[in-house]
């Protein structure tokens, strides 16, 4: 692809006054779940395929042998399900 546009704006944030620059790197994990996660499960939702009551564990068998396996997945698309905001994948990527 080609750059047509290269511009920021901004801060990082309240606590961190330093001016947003085209080489920063945010973690857009949360942004998938509005745009991707949910309207996926919305849709098997719709379909009567899972209740937003069903233990995350019912579909992810691997969760059976674990104490998450009782999350259900309405708790895990309100983030109220006890695990972690977010994995640092990305620094294991940056040198």
């Amino acid at each position: 692809g080609q750059t047509v546009d290269d511009k920021c704006f901004g801060i990082h944030s309240d606590k961190d006054t330093t001016a947003v620059r085209p080489t920063d790197l945010f973690d857009l994990a949360s942004l998938t779940n509005t745009t991707a996660t949910l309207l996926a499960v919305m849709k098997l939702y719709d379909g009567g395929k899972l209740k937003l009551t069903d233990k995350v564990s019912q579909y992810l068998p691997f969760l059976r042998s674990t104490n998450k396996k009782n999350i259900p997945i309405k708790d895990l698309l309100l983030h109220e399900s006890g695990l972690p905001p977010y994995i640092r994948f990305y620094l294991e990527v940056i040198d």
